[in-house]
């Protein structure tokens, strides 16, 4: 996500007219390269304003991610006009084995171990 046009450059997410050559972006848009091989990733979604309207709603989706890592919600707003927007609302990330974190999941044997020995003292101290 995002252009590092040069050495010292700060990066940019927004595409620009000077831009748009190198990276094939579109002017006002965020500028996203796709995965190789996976022309539909990096996931993005628009949410526009409707004519004067001081309030824009996302519609509720589901991401299906396939593979295990890190992954960051961004929000990116290319619009000058819309300088000081706040977002507001909540995501909710669930993986295969519940709502563990991604970052845990690698202590979920070790979880499931400390788990039956609770189980077995609370046994055999009743």
């Amino acid at each position: 996500i995002g252009s590092l046009p040069a050495e010292g450059v700060p990066r940019r997410y927004c595409c620009t007219k000077e831009l748009v050559e190198k990276t094939r972006c579109f002017p006002g848009r965020l500028i996203v390269q796709p995965k190789p091989g996976n022309e539909d990733w990096p996931w993005q979604t628009d949410i526009f304003f409707s004519e004067n309207q001081t309030v824009a709603y996302a519609v509720d989706e589901v991401v299906t991610i396939e593979s295990t890592g890190m992954y960051n919600l961004w929000f990116v707003i290319c619009d000058p006009n819309l300088a000081g927007v706040t977002i507001s609302g909540q995501t909710t990330w669930k993986t295969p084995d519940g709502f563990l974190p991604g970052m845990m999941s690698s202590n979920l044997p070790s979880f499931g171990r400390r788990t039956w020995r609770w189980v077995r003292r609370g046994g055999a101290v009743s």
